[in-house]
Order: structure tokens, then sequence, then C-alpha cells
């Protein structure tokens, strides 16, 4: 049972996101308990006016008026029914979306990131979706009461950000056609929270099947896929990799095994993208990456291979694994003397 769906429909009821506790506990029904653990609701230093109350005749807003201390009276305006609650009922408490987008990046294991749209009214900065190194698409919520408010945020959104994003909303109750249009000509996607989160047993908040899914249909769509059998355009590196990680070990003249944590490919030097364009066979870049594997990562100037024209060949060796595996920084540090030369900072074999 999704104990947080009354919690997702409130989020675009509540005008303002503020009501008084007893609204939210009415809203949100079965799952106030979770809401309140997670804290994702603020007190105000504020005490409503009036509160939404249903008796026999229906919902009606009743007065509120001190009682004593600790409790309030609310009544009909006709003077017929009267309530009397703790007085911490009419304490108005507004959402905390800080707080909402913070629980939501950790669930869906997206990373931090400066809020790219920090002045768009009504939407927060859930975090970066990072599959693999290189790749990186902002996750942004937004609570749209309906249609015009839900395609007036995809396009302030779309004004400031250039490639594809998720763009969350509590429902779909305002995701119209021309909201998903607008979306898809940026290659960009809806996700539903109702849809994406479920509590289980236990009354913890888990990610459904229906959003991996998602997910991964928007990852095969935007990121080009890497297998062993075919030509790879790049490898896919996990998030936060160095190059120290790295593992390469020469297999025969053409292949190498490529390992980075617990990610592994056979390659060959094609798939590097260290071959000819017009005959299809091995670079000179990819003959001194064989040159670093036949002494294991360290090159010095009188090494058999080395020569004049070894520092524009390690130039452009060192950046095409920098385009291929996507990692921050250098992969092959200058030695100085005595053994000056070449060291890559990952480790190398022969074969």
């Amino acid at each position: 049972m999704n104990l947080l769906h009354d919690f997702w429909h409130a989020l675009e009821e509540v005008h303002g996101h503020c009501a008084t506790l007893f609204e939210w506990r009415k809203r949100v029904g079965s799952g106030f308990d979770i809401v309140h653990a997670l804290r994702l609701l603020h007190p105000l230093n504020s005490f409503a006016e009036s509160i939404p109350i249903s008796d026999a005749a229906g919902a009606d807003w009743y007065r509120i008026l001190p009682l004593d201390h600790e409790r309030v009276v609310a009544f009909a305006q006709d003077g017929g029914h009267e309530v009397v609650l703790p007085k911490t009922d009419s304490l108005i408490y507004r959402v905390e979306f800080r707080t909402l987008c913070r629980h939501l990046a950790q669930m869906f294991g997206f990373h931090d990131e400066v809020d790219p749209v920090a002045d768009v009214p009504n939407v927060h900065a859930i975090g970066a979706y990072r599959p693999t190194a290189g790749f990186s698409y902002s996750a942004l919520l937004a609570c749209p009461r309906d249609e015009q408010a839900a395609l007036q945020a995809a396009e302030a959104i779309l004004s400031r950000i250039e490639g594809p994003f998720l763009f969350f909303a509590p429902t779909r109750r305002s995701i119209t056609r021309k909201v998903t249009d607008a979306l898809e000509k940026r290659n960009s996607i809806c996700v539903s929270l109702i849809e994406a989160i479920d509590t289980d047993a236990s009354r913890n908040s888990v990610v459904t099947p229906v959003f991996n899914s998602t997910l991964s249909a928007f990852f095969a769509a935007l990121v080009p896929q890497v297998e062993k059998e075919v030509q790879a355009a790049y490898f896919p590196t996990p998030v936060g990799a160095k190059w120290s990680e790295l593992h390469i070990k020469f297999i025969d003249g053409h292949t190498v095994s490529v390992r980075i944590r617990d990610v592994s490919r056979v390659l060959n030097f094609a798939d590097l993208g260290f071959a000819h364009r017009r005959n299809r066979q091995p670079t000179k870049q990819w003959n001194l990456l064989r040159d670093f594997a036949l002494s294991y990562g360290n090159l010095r100037w009188d090494s058999p291979g080395a020569g004049r024209k070894v520092q524009s060949r390690k130039d452009a060796l060192a950046n095409g694994l920098k385009e291929f595996f996507r990692i921050d920084g250098e992969p092959i540090e200058y030695i100085a003397r005595p053994d000056q030369g070449w060291r890559t900072v990952f480790s190398i074999d022969r074969e």
C-alpha cells in the first residue's frame, strides 16, 4: 500500500504548501506518521484563524478562537456546531522542500549539484542523475496545481537547462500532452512520485519497478550502450572513478582486458578509438600504449620505443584515454630525473 499516496496529492492541492497541522493530518491520513518522521513539514510561528471541518452537513471552514492556553474552539459561522481542538492543531506547517528533495535524492541514488533553477518559482532541485562518468542529468521537482502551472514550470526549466533532464511531479493530474510534448522536444521525461515511490510492509519508502524501468529507458535512449561484441563508443566508467582504479592487461597485440571497480570489458584497439580511419590498423598511440605495457607503465626516454616524437604521441594517447574513459585528471604523468620519462597513473600489464 502506498501510504504516501495522499501526501503527493496534497502537494498539488494545498495552496502555498501551507496548512494547519489539523488539515495536514486530515489530508495525508495514514501516511502522516511517515511524513512527520521524515520531517517533511516545518512549523511556522503562526496560528490559523480558520480550519476546515467536516460535519454532517459536509466540509466547511470553521472559525477558531482560543479557549485556554492549550485548546481552541472551532465553530461554524451559523453557530450551530463547534469542535474543541488542541491549540497545536491550529499551528501552520509548510512543506520543507529541501528535506523532501534530499530524501528523494537518497532514494533514487542521485548526486548533489548546484541548483540550476534556483530562480524558478515552485521548482526544486532534487539532484543529478549520473548513470556513468561523463553523463549528468538534472532531476527537478515541480508541484503544479493545474496544467498551466505545469507547462510554465517545464518551459522555465527548458529555458535554463540546455540538455535533457528529469521532470518530477507529485502526480500526473496536471501533466497533459502539452507538457509531455514540450519535454520530449528536449529528450526529457516526466516522472510521477505517486508511481515512483511505494511503502513496504515495514512502512519504509521504496522505489517501484515502474520507476526503475522508466529510468532504464531514459538511460538507454540518451547514453550510448557498450557491449562486448560491439565497437565501444566509450567505457561505462563508474561515477567518481579515478585513474588509479583503472587496470589494463594486454591479451594479445590487438586486445586488452579493462577493469574499473566491478566493471570489466574485453576490448580491441578500435574499440578504444586507436584505429586509423582509412585502413582500420592500430595507430601509433596504440603502439605507445603497448610500449607502456611492456615496461609495466614506466617509459623512460632511453626505453625501447621511446624517441623524439614520443611527447606528442603521449599527449594524443592521454587525450584518447580521457575521451574514452571520461575520468578527470591526467592518465600519464611526467617523471623527473634521474628516471626521466613518463609513468601511467593506471596499472597496465603486458600479455
